[in-house]
């Protein structure tokens, strides 16, 4: 009983949150009900007016066919075809402007997801399947905005049909009105139930899709593995058991919904049939005309309409409200922090100064622990360590991407989550393990390193050259004009880090970010890029993540992590002197 009351509430919850983006469209939507209105109550006198026609035939046949008044048959014909010309005209008006609120309502909520994306902090794109991300951002959004729309309209025309209905079936007979009205009270019992029994199934639907989705994208990206360990009959197979999944629960939302209008259906024809059974006493007793309860049936089949439009709204607000709880789940995400205060300067004996940091992913295992460091300005300091020792996790603290659980990181005596995130972007140029190319041209994805948006050719090119990739990039089809391809899979790993490299040195950056930049590349493409990067280095604090001992060289500072803390420090000369990691490294290398 309280999971029923806690789901209906949600659902309450859901529906008003959703219908708080009409509110900016509320004088569109009172035009919209007068046109309703209207167009509604146009069709609705329609029966009415009918039925004098018939009327007026009855007697004249009944009166041997000669006291017929045609030119009256003809003037209600007239009329009838103006009522459903003026009709079809509001209702044209109002499907016009429902389309105009629908889409900025979807325009409004895609912007809020969009923008929700970059707020979000970087553990919730690690934490989470990017199809699951994309499933909500895109397949949930375009669920809403498909129904968004009809729920409006058929709401607002089964509402003010079955009222104006209600009234004219009271005016030409308030007993069999209340026959009539037998179905109200079994067509909630049956759309209760049924909303009850298929809801869960709809939710279900939604969640299984956005995971179908990330084992697609997986499995895409994964071509090259999937086929190298003959892996095709595992993938099939994992993609068959969601497919199936998702089937069983699509399958049992869709049946059990639809179950709805054929109920509906067998309780309004057994409503029919007494209708029919009693209009026809009434008429043999001259209690109503024929001409009444003419209208009157049709008036039935009509109340019918409605209730049979309001069941299937209801069916689709089931499935829209489990897009749209999925939509919100997303916005109600908890941002990264910012910093809205006055910012605090702080006694800082250099110009980057970690100060007792940890950091941990899950709040129980710490991958950093308890770092202190202290980096001079123009200095160059390198990180060594083995894989998973917190090298690029330290990277990304530096960087603001992710915030300690204790402790804090000054710049220059500024807190780095005090500082505004412009300010955050003028400070840094990255390279990190990873960097993402897009699938635009080579010239605009090294265009991206610079704030200035009228960066010139000449300037890009120029960042190229100092990062060696201007060579390889002339020699392509074309040159700086050559579009990358889903993944950047035109060029080699080498090269998309070249790239990545000429990005950060166009931004010219005070403090550069290196996360085993050259992790991809050759021995002797990484001592060409060694010598661009020097050019780079001069005159700023640079962060490196070694991965080989060239990029030793020119450290001031070597750091060896290892399991999150800092196990030894000082420059190459000491580090040797010390026969440990170090040294082993450099053997290794």
């Amino acid at each position: 009983m309280n999971n029923e009351k806690n789901n209906y509430s949600k659902m309450q919850h859901i529906v008003k949150r959703l219908f708080k983006y009409i509110t900016p469209y509320k004088r569109k939507l009172i035009i919209v009900v007068i046109l309703a209105v209207l167009g509604t109550s146009f069709t609705i006198f329609s029966p009415v007016i009918l039925g004098l026609a018939v009327t007026e035939l009855y007697e004249g046949m009944v009166n041997g066919g000669s006291n017929v008044n045609m030119q009256y048959i003809l003037l209600i014909v007239g009329i009838l075809a103006v009522l459903y010309l003026l009709s079809s005209v509001f209702t044209y008006i109002q499907e016009y402007l429902l389309i105009g609120v629908s889409q900025k309502v979807i325009y409004t909520l895609r912007n809020e997801v969009n923008k929700k994306l970059y707020k979000l902090p970087i553990a919730y794109f690690d934490n989470n399947s990017h199809g699951d991300l994309l499933s909500r951002a895109i397949n949930d959004i375009e669920k809403v905005n498909s129904t968004f729309k009809q729920i409006i309209s058929q709401f607002f025309t089964s509402v003010i049909t079955l009222l104006g209905i209600t009234i004219i079936m009271l005016s030409i007979s308030p007993f069999i009105t209340v026959v009539v009205f037998l179905i109200i009270p079994g067509s909630i019992f049956i759309t209760k139930k049924v909303i009850k029994k298929s809801q869960l199934y709809f939710k279900n639907e939604q969640h299984i899709l956005g995971n179908l989705n990330g084992f697609v994208e997986e499995t895409y990206a994964g071509q090259e593995a999937i086929k190298s360990f003959n892996l095709e009959s595992f993938s099939d197979q994992s993609f068959q058991k969601r497919n199936n999944l998702l089937y069983e629960y699509g399958w049992k939302a869709q049946y059990i919904s639809s179950t709805i209008t054929p109920l509906l259906r067998l309780l309004q024809n057994m409503v029919y049939i007494v209708v029919c059974v009693i209009g026809s006493i009434f008429v043999i007793n001259q209690v109503l005309t024929l001409g009444n309860i003419q209208a009157f049936i049709m008036y039935v089949r009509q109340f019918q309409q409605p209730i049979n439009k309001m069941a299937t709204i209801t069916n689709t607000i089931q499935s829209t409200i489990a897009a749209s709880e999925r939509i919100f789940e997303l916005l109600d995400e908890e941002e990264k922090p910012i910093f809205s205060g006055q910012a605090t300067k702080y006694n800082a004996n250099a110009f980057i100064q970690f100060e007792n940091v940890s950091f941990s992913y899950n709040n129980i295992h710490s991958t950093i622990k308890d770092i202190h460091l202290e980096i001079n300005k123009g200095e160059t300091v390198a990180i060594i360590g083995s894989n998973g020792a917190g090298k690029s996790t330290l990277s990304l603290l530096l960087l603001g991407l992710l915030t300690p659980s204790k402790g804090k990181i000054l710049i220059n005596g500024m807190d780095i989550h005090q500082m505004k995130e412009h300010e955050k972007l003028e400070l840094f140029g990255t390279v990190l393990q990873e960097d993402w190319l897009f699938r635009r041209s080579i010239r605009e994805n090294i265009a991206y390193g610079s704030n200035n948006n009228q960066v010139t050719d000449e300037a890009i090119e120029r960042a190229a050259k100092l990062a060696q990739a201007d060579y390889f990039i002339r020699n392509l089809p074309n040159g700086y004009d050559t579009v990358m391809n889903e993944s950047s899979s035109n060029l080699s790993e080498g090269e998309k880090q070249l790239i990545a490299i000429a990005r950060a040195v166009l931004a010219q950056p005070e403090i550069l970010v290196l996360d085993e930049a050259t992790s991809h590349v050759d021995k002797e493409m990484d001592e060409r890029i060694q010598s661009g990067l020097q050019e780079l280095m001069k005159g700023r604090t640079t962060f490196i993540i070694a991965h080989h001992p060239s990029t030793l060289k020119n450290a001031d500072q070597i750091l060896v992590l290892d399991k999150g803390k800092i196990i030894q420090e000082g420059n190459r000369e000491e580090l040797m002197d010390q026969h440990d990691y170090y040294e082993d490294f450099l053997f290794q290398s």
